[in-house]
């Protein structure tokens, strides 16, 4: 999806691409997806803390149980996290379980989209998707640890006594999943001390070129025919 590249067809969409093509094919042979339900602590971690994030921000609106589907590419979906639709923002929240994958995610940050897209395609392209399916204008990542005090309040917020499942968390998140957050010693956790020099939250917000957002229509209509095939 680089530019040079040339014209998009079966043979020259690289590898990582051709792993996504049968990764699709196994699930739609299957009929369900790859993956299961939120599991072990990192991803656990990620999911609970996402809604932390959120109540921090205001004109945020958490769209991550929506899944949205383009209007005429079968089987073109993706699931953003959240919006801010005063803005025409499209945006994902990556809450990491270690501080050096943090740290890899400010440095991209703080280098910019086009480092951003090289070091993380993945990331990226995911982002293009989404503003692509919803019709937004702009992509956003926001990159979230917390600092110490407010690690001590999403400990808290995990805790028996203030827990409670909501709709940001569908059910896919219980007391005996987060019961680790205030549990174990809290140096386990990520947190950012208070002399620091790192901020909790950074955030990288583009406008896609449109020649990226044409390739990646070209390669998910590939995608389609060689699902279908």
């Amino acid at each position: 999806m680089s530019k040079g590249r040339g014209n998009w067809s079966p043979e020259n969409v690289g590898a990582p691409f051709k792993s996504y093509i049968r990764e699709k094919q196994w699930e739609r042979r299957l009929g369900r997806a790859l993956t299961g339900p939120i599991q072990g602590r990192p991803a656990i971690w990620g999911s609970f803390v996402e809604k932390f994030v959120y109540d921090q921000q205001s004109g945020v609106v958490i769209v991550s149980k929506d899944r949205w589907t383009h209007p005429e590419i079968e089987g073109w979906t993706g699931s953003p996290d959240y919006f801010r639709p005063m803005q025409r923002i499209v945006g994902d929240i990556k809450c990491p379980w270690t501080l050096t994958s943090f740290c890899e995610l400010v440095d991209l940050i703080e280098g910019g989209v086009e480092e951003f897209k090289a070091k993380k395609p993945e990331y990226y392209w995911q982002l293009v998707s989404n503003l692509i399916l919803t019709g937004f204008d702009q992509c956003e990542l926001t990159v979230f640890v917390p600092t110490l005090e407010q690690l001590m309040k999403i400990r808290k917020l995990a805790d028996k006594a203030e827990f409670h499942e909501n709709d940001h968390w569908g059910g896919e998140l219980n007391l005996d999943k987060v019961a680790f957050i205030p549990l174990i010693d809290y140096r386990e956790l990520p947190f950012l001390p208070e002399d620091s020099q790192y901020n909790s939250t950074y955030t990288l917000r583009f406008t896609p070129d449109q020649e990226d957002i044409e390739n990646l229509t070209k390669r998910v209509q590939i995608a389609e025919k060689q699902l279908k095939a």
